[in-house]
């Protein structure tokens, strides 16, 4: 569908994946919505935690801190940090989790 347009100027680019359904980006695979997490790795980390691989099963369970360090152990050394980030910044965006 046409329209949509005016929406306000902040936001620097960012594309939305699904056409801004909140919802939509918490039932995606973690993978499609955190681009430093390889496919292999968000399937270890859904494992190890017990979820279904989505984003917003992920950042629920990350909201536990000692859950959230396991799940970061499996990412590469070099891209926790850029990892956790991520995740902070989409629980703020999506209100769903943990805190920074």
């Amino acid at each position: 569908g046409a329209g949509g347009g005016g929406g306000g100027g902040v936001g620097g680019g960012v594309a939305v994946l699904d056409g801004g359904s909140r919802d939509g980006r918490l039932e995606a695979p973690a993978h499609k919505q955190v681009p430093q997490l390889g496919k292999a790795t968000a399937a270890a980390i859904a494992a190890a935690l017990k979820t279904d691989g989505s984003l917003g099963a992920l950042l629920r369970r990350c909201a536990d801190d000692v859950l959230r360090a396991k799940a970061l152990e499996l990412v590469d050394p070099g891209q926790r940090e850029r990892v956790d980030a991520q995740l902070v910044a989409l629980s703020h965006d999506l209100g769903v989790g943990l805190s920074s």
